[in-house]
């Protein structure tokens, strides 16, 4: 291509974004021109001459919550919410409600359909859910619009067949307004459900639809709606491809090429498998700090009108604080040796050799017939282990050895249950000793894995040895069996003060504020699985101060992948905590917010210097007493704690290069929607500029 082409493609480019930039503009514009109206006829002497035109639904929205919902008292920041819905609704325009997890999407949903209900238009509306929350829909519609009227679409064929026919009767406009379905019946009754002409599509856990290659997503496209609407706790999860591909299904004539949305705004991604890409500092490293910030804030302007996100410490004054703390572990012995033998490649014929009870030099043919046979039973056996992945061999020795290979008592086939259990893994030393001080205090605790295996070995260590009341969900917990255990958990007279959850299994529309302290065993890649896990605690209910730990093995795959998350945290907080989405925008206060940039430009060289980052110190477990009363610790001085610190166990040990234990409060207070970055981020920083 000649440079002339370059230029023309490039001053294409450049209109289209002008163009998306007017169109947002104009829509801010009047949406905030409506809020502030509303604003002034709020003040008594506005009050008294309100006998002018008609009130919009918008109006009428901002005045009172509808008279349908019963079961609940709408908070001021809810009822914000159900104006922006409204707003959208009266221009047209489709939308994301991004607001922090615990924060109430699914009543202001019910509020707004509520509301539309009470002026006429009863629907149908669609609910897409993930099959998890499906009850949990019917249920709060039930609790707190009980006199609208709902369907379930769920079941056996035979049954659904029998609902189809009930939504075809002459009266469902009005006795089925709202259908309930989950994203596996999309696919199956696309047939039926698609060829529907409905008021509104939502779409609960909207983040599904990141994928804009996957099915669910396709289909969807297809439904006839006049409008929708995605509801997510977390709206960027890797990329912004994906945060596209949410604006692509509610604004598809406006966000209509992806190419052209990824070169305007090139903030890089950072992937699930933790493969190599261009990281956010390497795509923020090409522009001078002026560029970055000018097109941060471009995305910014034109997210606004269709982007609603607030976060608990900005809405909730209430909500008890949160402290989360990295814990880094040494692996034991057994788990080194098992690591150094995958990087160097004979992991494999080293647990083939064991397996079989022999030397890992053994000679084929000086082994006797029973020898031969017990080869060839391990090998089969370690063939189906399927170790071709390496990070995932990785990962598993950092959690556990016995996710490889657990003894056996000697003669038997019954797995040895002993002090081993603990003593063989660095992370399990440390989880003892900490879950046991936590239900000596009376704290109920979360554990989460990434793996159902890791947590057969949890249960059994929780229930076998330490002889606790446990409860367990993973994804083959049947529904009711999670209801159920969920409810006796949270009952305050429950014996069980351990719950032990798949991570993306266990991270959807439940509620545990039963528990005040949540440990995460090992870390998702996807930072926001980990950020929708510890939200099943610290939501709106809970009463108590919230710790969360994380466990990390120093040293290893686990810092890579903490590394990764954390870069995929620092691009959720440029583009969407950064843009102060917290409230319908009026006019002035568009202006206000890039009136400075003080905020961004601060940022901008944090995202340049995050690869300076490292986290080369680690800990050996079990922690001292001293360390383990500070990390308990939940006065208020405890949680106004910014920073972490190394502990030398031996005070004899002056040198503070051969730390015993490192804690790092990995998150805290200020990481809101005020925008300041975690802890960590104010650590790589600092780090970049002691170069």
């Amino acid at each position: 291509m000649t440079v002339e082409a370059d230029a023309m493609e490039e001053e294409e480019r450049m209109k289209k974004l002008d163009f998306l930039l007017q169109r947002s503009s104009i829509y801010s514009r009047v949406m905030g021109e409506k809020l502030l109206r509303r604003q002034q006829e709020d003040r008594p002497a506005k009050r008294a001459r309100t006998t002018e035109a008609p009130a919009s639904l918008a109006d009428l929205a901002h005045r009172e919550q509808p008279a349908l919902v019963t079961g609940a008292t709408l908070k001021p920041y809810q009822m914000d919410g159900l104006v922006w819905l409204t707003s959208l609704y009266e221009n047209g325009l489709n939308g994301i409600l991004a607001d922090e997890m615990g924060l109430g999407k699914t009543l202001q949903t019910i509020a707004f359909l509520a509301h539309l209900y009470e002026k006429g238009i009863h629907g149908p509306f669609l609910i897409v859910a993930p099959l998890s929350t499906t009850f949990n829909w019917q249920d709060e519609f039930t609790k707190f619009a009980p006199t609208i009227p709902t369907l379930l679409y769920h079941g056996a064929k035979a049954e659904r067949l029998s609902l189809q026919k009930k939504f075809r009767s002459k009266s469902s406009t009005t006795t089925l307004s709202v259908v309930i379905t989950s994203y596996e019946m999309i696919l199956k009754d696309r047939a039926f459900l698609g060829k529907q002409a409905w008021k509104f599509v939502v779409v609960d856990e909207g983040h599904r639809l990141k994928n804009l290659h996957s099915r669910l997503l396709r289909e969807l496209k297809q439904f006839r709606t006049s409008n929708r609407l995605i509801l997510t706790g977390t709206p960027l999860h890797n990329n912004l491809a994906e945060l596209w591909s949410l604006l692509n299904f509610i604004l598809p004539d406006i966000f209509d090429d992806l190419a052209t949305f990824e070169q305007w705004f090139n903030l890089g991604e950072a992937n699930d498998d933790g493969s190599k890409s261009e990281s956010v500092t390497t795509s923020f490293a090409k522009w001078s700090t002026d560029t970055a910030c000018r097109v941060v804030q471009q995305l910014h302007d034109i997210l606004k009108p269709f982007l609603l996100r607030r976060v608990k410490s900005e809405v909730e004054r209430n909500l008890p604080p949160k402290q989360e703390y990295l814990l880094y572990t040494h692996l034991s012995t057994q788990q080194a040796l098992m690591y150094n033998l995958v990087l160097d490649g004979s992991f494999r014929a080293w647990l083939t050799a064991r397996k079989a009870c022999l030397p890992l030099d053994y000679d084929t043919d000086s082994l006797s017939q029973t020898e031969k046979d017990a080869l060839a039973l391990a090998t089969k056996e370690v063939q189906a282990m399927r170790l071709d992945n390496t990070l995932m061999q990785l990962r598993k020795i950092c959690c556990h050895p016995y996710l490889f290979d657990w003894p056996v008592v000697a003669g038997t086939d019954q797995l040895q249950i002993d002090a081993q259990l603990v003593q063989q893994s660095g992370k399990m030393r440390m989880l003892d000793c900490l879950v046991s001080a936590l239900i000596t205090r009376g704290h109920r605790v979360l554990i989460f894995s990434q793996f159902s295996h890791m947590l057969n070995i949890l249960e059994i260590w929780a229930q076998d040895l330490k002889q606790w009341n446990t409860f367990r969900i993973d994804g083959s917990t049947p529904q009711d069996r999670r209801a159920e255990q969920v409810r006796r958990f949270n009952d305050p007279d429950s014996d069980c003060h351990v719950f032990l959850l798949s991570t993306r299994a266990s991270g959807l529309g439940i509620n545990l504020v039963g528990a005040d302290t949540v440990i995460f065993f090992d870390s998702d890649w996807n930072p926001q699985m980990d950020l929708q896990a510890q939200d099943r605690v610290h939501r709106i209910g809970q009463t108590n101060p919230v710790l969360v730990f994380r466990l990390v093995a120093s040293d290893t795959i686990e810092q890579d992948i903490l590394q990764k998350a954390r870069a995929k945290r620092l691009l959720e907080a440029v583009v969407i905590q950064k843009g102060k989405f917290l409230r319908p925008i009026t006019h002035a206060r568009l202006k206000d917010t890039y009136d400075t940039n003080a905020d961004l430009t601060t940022l901008i060289p944090a995202l340049m210097k995050l690869e300076a980052e490292t986290s080369g110190e680690d800990d050996q477990p079990p922690i001292s007493d001293a360390d383990l009363e500070r990390l308990l610790d939940r006065s208020e001085k405890a949680y106004a704690r910014t920073d972490g610190w190394i502990s030398t166990d031996d005070a004899s040990t002056k040198d503070p290069l051969q730390p015993v234990a490192v804690f790092e409060v990995s998150e805290t207070q200020a990481d809101s929607a005020q925008g300041k970055l975690a802890s960590f981020f104010r650590n790589a920083e600092n780090a970049g500029s002691d170069d």
